[in-house]
């Protein structure tokens, strides 16, 4: 009997205590000192920065406390992975904007796209600095592996660039390199190519490495001469 007692007793006791703390959360969302007067957002790269501060103006005069801040931040902006709203008392709020990492860019037809760690290819508008081209849009594996092959050949920077589903072509002013997407034959090839095979030729006019073990060059050869 003084357990079921003693049991009524704390569920009553925990009943009280919630609606006390229901009743006065209500009672600060209607103080006008916890309605939100400043919105701060960080994190912004590439996303449309109007938008996010059209977005975030929707929560002032709304209380600090309101449960649905987050959730009120929605957008339809590519680069955007999530946004988090964080509470500064009393009438602060700092929305946090998790973007994706862009990885390279490039180009399809008239259309310029990103390239990003999720495997994703998030549009902007061009500019002359996209110097790497592609038939299609670039799938996940492709671009990968690609940038895999562009993070360690930083020569490879600036230079002009075309994909295609198999392989990709490097053009330089005299000549073009031929690539596999395979990231150790390519480097392996190009480090052979430049220290041992190029010396033999007097001209280039392209360079096939995309083959393991293996490199076709066609070129006009150095004249050898007897003394």
């Amino acid at each position: 009997m003084k357990k079921l007692f003693a049991t009524l007793l704390i569920t009553t006791g925990i009943g009280i205590l919630s609606l006390s703390v229901y009743s006065l959360s209500n009672s600060f969302k209607k103080v006008d000192f916890f309605k939100v007067k400043h919105v701060e957002i960080v994190g912004i790269l590439n996303s449309d920065k109007d938008k996010l501060g059209h977005l975030g103006s929707t929560l002032v005069g709304r209380s600090i406390f309101d449960e649905n801040l987050s959730s009120m931040l929605v957008t339809d902006d590519a680069w955007i992975q999530k946004i988090v709203a964080s509470r500064l008392l009393p009438n602060k709020v700092v929305i946090t904007v998790f973007e994706e990492k862009e990885l390279f860019r490039y180009k399809v037809s008239k259309s310029c796209y990103s390239y990003t760690a999720n495997g994703k290819s998030v549009p902007f508008i061009c500019d002359k600095s996209v110097a790497i081209k592609s038939n299609i849009l670039i799938d996940e594996d492709r671009g990968n592996k690609f940038y895999n092959i562009l993070s360690k050949n930083r020569w490879l920077d600036s230079k002009e660039i075309v994909m295609d589903d198999f392989q990709f072509k490097i053009y330089e002013k005299n000549h073009v390199f031929v690539g596999s997407y395979n990231e150790l034959v390519f480097s392996n090839n190009y480090k052979l190519y430049e220290s041992t095979i190029k010396k033999r030729y007097r001209s280039v006019e392209s360079v096939n490495l995309s083959v393991d073990n293996k490199i076709y060059v066609k070129g006009v050869k150095n004249v050898s001469t007897k003394g």
